[in-house]
């Protein structure tokens, strides 16, 4: 149930929204953890880099939070890693990337600059989609991609394919998520029961 509440947050949230919850900076402050991933939503990076619109009040939020959070997770002696977003086309991603770039050096984060990869391998892989929808949510492809780079990134080690199997529900790649329903009671969420490798 904790984590299904928590799963609700993430979806409508924005960095500087999670900072003022406490939630996640509680588990930080807990000393748990070795690592922190920050990823704001979308685009917003991107008012990082045009000098008329960092003084805004969502962007200075979201420069905010990030500053709060590394210090917070530089007190833990946690590493931070800030794990871009990418745009519809080159124009804005240049300034996603640029932003994110930084935030990295104003926080003393290590950026992930996951948004060229993806646009990358969608240019040379045009058969596999990367975006579920109009708005850049990331199919599984998409998914995979990223968590590669951070494995890489956090352990120093290029992940190894291997076979595994799992008999819970995956995620069906277009469900609906109702934000204001438990998880376990959205029937669209169920699976099939099938084993998957």
């Amino acid at each position: 149930i904790h984590l299904e509440q928590e799963f609700r947050f993430v979806l409508v949230q924005q960095l500087a929204e999670r900072w003022q919850d406490g939630v996640a900076a509680r588990e930080i402050a807990s000393g748990r953890w070795q690592v922190l991933v920050l990823q704001e939503r979308g685009g917003q990076l991107a008012c990082l880099a045009k000098p008329q619109q960092r003084n805004e009040p969502e962007c200075a939020a979201s420069v905010g939070a990030h500053r709060k959070f590394a210090k917070l997770a530089g007190e833990q002696h946690m590493r931070v890693i800030l794990l871009g977003t990418w745009g519809p086309d080159a124009i804005w991603q240049g300034q996603l990337s640029r932003g994110l770039r930084q935030l990295a050096e104003a926080t003393g984060a290590r950026a992930l600059d996951i948004g060229p990869l993806v646009r990358a391998h969608a240019k040379a892989h045009p058969q596999t989609p990367m975006y579920s929808d109009a708005i850049l949510h990331p199919t599984l492809d998409a998914s995979l991609l990223m968590a590669a780079g951070l494995y890489r990134m956090i352990s120093g080690h290029v992940p190894q394919a291997a076979s595994f199997e799992i008999d819970v529900p995956l995620l069906p790649g277009l469900a609906r998520v109702d934000a204001g329903k438990l998880l376990s009671t959205q029937s669209q969420l169920a699976g099939d029961g099938a084993v998957t490798r």
